[in-house]
């Protein structure tokens, strides 16, 4: 499954997969830059860089300060 590829017959195809299969018993790792995947519901996102792994809320992730501020402003991307 590529969540980056589309998803016959609805967008959130993915997302729902994902949901059915935690629900199940299942566990992700998943390595993203989407927000829409980052902002799971009770995901637990990481940062990785030179300094190590460390635990970072959602909102703390450069990848959705920089999509919150292009949809906030287009014009100045």
């Amino acid at each position: 499954m590529n969540p980056k590829r589309p998803y016959p017959g609805s967008s959130s195809g993915p997302m729902k997969e994902i949901h059915w299969l935690i629900k199940s018993g299942c566990q992700f790792i998943i390595a993203t830059h989407s927000p829409i995947l980052l902002a799971y519901p009770d995901a637990q996102t990481y940062w990785l860089d030179e300094e190590g792994v460390s635990q970072r809320r959602w909102d703390e992730l450069e990848r959705v300060q920089t999509t919150r501020s292009f949809l906030d402003n287009p014009t100045i991307f």
